[in-house]
């Protein structure tokens, strides 16, 4: 038994001897099938009147549809912020679309094809993607160890294998919503953007 911090709680020791033949009451499990529930406990109530045989079914639909409800909004909040994300990299890139076009025409000015610009602003966007994704998996995980130990009191898993597929999907993501916009500075033409600058 828990109570709250700073207030007093005592526990009380008895030898087994003690408690052997005092009264007890055991608690035990059976799955059966749900049409034989009631055959089973009129069974029981007639065989054996100081067993009393519990019906936890509804009990177990009601409290897997809270955590239906529950699994929903976290589904939705977590789409939310991919969404979030997706337009943050987004308006970033056409933030910077100026900046991105001269870098590229710099690169080709000094004589790098297309593929090397391709590689460096992919690079650009794994980095970002790489590091977003360690950070959100090591807060989520970190969280989720401390609400599970902490709050509910159970087993805390970190799903290895699941993470490093989110982290490779957070990346791939990244990477293409990221480059996708950066197509058409790609395609700038060196000449037309020196023009465009010197009539400035």
């Amino acid at each position: 038994m828990s109570f709250p911090m700073g207030m007093p709680f005592f526990y009380f020791v008895f030898p087994e001897k003690t408690l052997r033949d005092a009264p007890q009451t055991i608690f035990t499990a059976v799955k059966v099938p749900r049409d034989r529930i009631p055959a089973i406990q009129t069974k029981i109530a007639a065989n054996f009147p100081n067993i009393s045989a519990i019906d936890v079914t509804e009990t177990l639909k009601i409290f897997n549809h809270v955590m239906a409800k529950l699994s929903l909004i976290v589904r939705f909040f977590a789409l939310f912020s991919v969404v979030a994300g997706i337009l943050i990299i987004l308006s970033s890139v056409l933030a910077t679309r100026f900046a991105r076009i001269q870098e590229a025409v710099y690169y080709k000015i000094l004589g790098a094809k297309s593929t090397f610009v391709v590689a460096v602003f992919t690079f650009e966007n794994l980095f970002l993607g790489l590091v977003s994704a360690l950070l959100a998996l090591v807060l989520s995980q970190t969280s989720s160890s401390i609400i599970c130990s902490k709050v509910f009191d159970i087993s805390y898993t970190p799903f290895l294998l699941e993470s490093l597929y989110l982290i490779a999907g957070t990346v791939l993501l990244i990477v293409a919503v990221g480059l996708l916009p950066s197509i058409s500075i790609l395609r700038q033409k060196p000449v037309i953007f020196l023009r465009t600058q010197s009539q400035e």
